[in-house]
């Protein structure tokens, strides 16, 4: 049987984003196995079931652990002699290149879920990040890339074999669904709110790529012009506390939510009005993919991934600069027109199409095919 390896620094890589790979693999007859750091192991892997491999990779490139991941990478591929490795993340994707320049044979292909050097990233992620990528795309049989910005980049300046722009990573567009304004009513009561507030959502990390902030100190004006609004803010991470004091100091704990971890999200999309993203950074967000399938407008920072997925005033609004004031005036706007979230909101359910998991199948059988 054909066996191919993927590769990532964490294991949950697998369950989040490689899904529809995993199933397209199995499909043309591949065995599936998959190198990563276990030590975040969740349930989750069962939904998988891949032969697990744990190599110690660390997510900082320069931790000196690596070196040893990198010779149990070797030692793992010299012993199973895979067709193909398929390597994500910037360490597993460093790492299982260097070990597929060993072995001619072996197909290399590397998913960029979002390079780290990008229109307006610091000169230091410039200088570090693409020299590494420009080097290594010479041993890379197949680049991927989820952004059209990526794409122009890899094209002008890699050397890699082939390349291709794909829609993500495919989105369950079954579970993330309109519901009608009836339901959507009904499913707000168990976080207590009612068919005459306007509720805003944001899912994400905590953390300073994601932003949350800007919303949280915009929400203080929203407010004053819209006092039923609500900001559901989905995720957890480093910044929860800063977030909460800040939440509390400014007033807004009734109206700024912050709901942790959450298996319930194409739920709280439906209750939603407006999907949100000030994010300083995305490769191509799932959650406002998801939010596309549920029929919400959206409202999106200016950059690389958020531009990809909002068409200006056709499915949302891109905020140009990323401030608090800009956050106001737009969210405010969106508000007084239910006009316009109606249709953009339609517009953002036809464009969900593109990003399904049935469109994603269809790239990467081609491409594992070839």
């Amino acid at each position: 049987m054909k066996k191919v390896l993927i590769v990532s620094t964490v294991s949950r890589q697998f369950y989040l984003f490689e899904q529809v790979n995993i199933r397209v693999l199995r499909e043309l007859g591949y065995e599936v196995h998959g190198a990563a750091n276990f030590d975040d192991r969740s349930e989750r892997l069962k939904e998988v079931n891949i032969i697990e491999h744990h190599i110690p990779f660390q997510r900082s490139p320069f931790s000196v652990a690596n070196f040893k991941a990198y010779r149990e990478l070797l030692k793992l591929v010299e012993k199973e002699k895979f067709d193909i490795i398929h390597c994500h993340a910037p360490v597993g994707g460093v790492l299982g290149r260097l070990v597929g320049m060993k072995f001619p044979n072996t197909k290399v292909i590397y998913t960029a879920h979002g390079f780290h050097f990008y229109k307006g990233a610091s000169i230091l992620n410039w200088l570090l990040f693409y020299p590494v990528e420009k080097i290594l795309s010479k041993y890379t049989d197949q680049l991927i890339v989820i952004n059209h910005e990526d794409f122009a980049l890899a094209n002008s300046k890699f050397k890699m074999k082939k390349l291709d722009l794909v829609s993500g990573i495919g989105v369950n567009y079954n579970k993330f669904t309109p519901v009608s304004i009836q339901k959507k009513v009904e499913k707000r009561t168990y976080l207590s709110l009612t068919d005459r507030d306007s509720v805003l959502i944001y899912v994400g990390e905590l953390s300073k790529r994601k932003n949350q902030m800007v919303l949280i100190e915009s929400m203080v004006d929203v407010l004053k012009k819209h006092p039923n609004t609500y900001l559901l803010l989905v995720g957890r991470g480093s910044l929860k506390s800063e977030y909460k004091d800040k939440i509390s100091n400014l007033g807004l704990s009734e109206h700024v939510r912050l709901l942790g971890y959450r298996d319930d999200i194409a739920e709280l999309m439906q209750i939603s009005d407006i999907a949100l993203s000030s994010s300083l950074q995305e490769g191509l967000p799932v959650n406002l993919m998801e939010a596309m399938g549920t029929g919400l407008p959206l409202i999106v920072s200016n950059c690389r991934g958020n531009s990809d997925l909002v068409e200006n005033q056709v499915n949302g609004m891109i905020v140009s600069e990323n401030t608090k004031e800009d956050w106001t005036k737009a969210i405010c706007e969106l508000l007084d027109a239910p006009q316009c979230l109606e249709r953009y909101g339609q517009s953002s359910l036809e464009k969900s199409t593109m990003y399904s998991e049935e469109t994603v199948m269809k790239e990467m059988h081609e491409i594992y095919n070839r």
